[in-house]
């Protein structure tokens, strides 16, 4: 894991002037230092991934965060139609659908940037066919890609399938942490990474 001052030299470099318009982060969810998942009490991922959103906004004016703890995300959860917390939501010039369950470190992270870009741009980065395609699409489709930071190969088919729900009003992308949703992958009997479901 990259050190908060390697992270920040990270996030400068890969973001430097890429922040077209303005962009919310939502972060809700609260403190789990105490969940029997996290054996390395030196180190929580919801107070990494604060510290991640805090360097994001202190690095880009354009964009803003939110942290909204247990007496504030209620209401939250059937308007952005929550499934998990934590969550983190984008929210560019309206909410595309896109949500990350878990934490954006390690791998994750450049998943997360390359997202908060395309929101901060306004659509994705898509080749002209692949949108076309996507156009013909129109009724709900829920993608679900399930992740962790130590996979090398996540970040890409998480970012694809966020570009697919920045493009089409109809298509919801959800990248889900493994590791700390480790009933919902059973569930959906994840064996390996990324696996998406549609």
């Amino acid at each position: 894991m990259l050190s908060l001052e390697e992270t920040q030299k990270q996030i400068a470099s890969y973001l430097d002037n890429r922040i077209a318009n303005p962009v919310k982060i939502l972060l809700i969810g609260q403190n789990h230092s105490e969940s029997q998942l996290f054996c390395c009490q030196d180190f929580n991922p919801f107070e990494e991934t604060v510290k991640i959103v805090q360097l994001i906004s202190s690095r880009e004016p354009k964009v803003s965060y939110r942290v909204l703890g247990e007496y504030e995300y209620w209401p939250c959860i059937r308007f952005f139609d929550i499934e998990h917390l934590p969550v983190i939501i984008l929210i560019g010039n309206s909410d595309h659908g896109v949500r990350l369950y878990g934490f954006p470190l390690g791998y994750d992270l450049v998943s997360f940037l390359d997202t908060l870009i395309d929101f901060s741009i306004g659509f994705p980065q898509l080749q002209a066919t692949t949108l076309q395609r996507l156009q013909i699409i129109k009724k709900p489709v829920h993608i679900k890609v399930f992740v962790n930071p130590s996979c090398i190969f996540c970040p890409v088919m998480s970012h694809l399938c966020n570009q697919f729900a920045l493009a089409s009003p109809y298509i919801r992308s959800d990248s889900v942490d493994t590791w700390f949703f480790q009933a919902t992958a059973k569930a959906y009997n994840v064996t390996a990474l990324p696996t998406t479901i549609i």
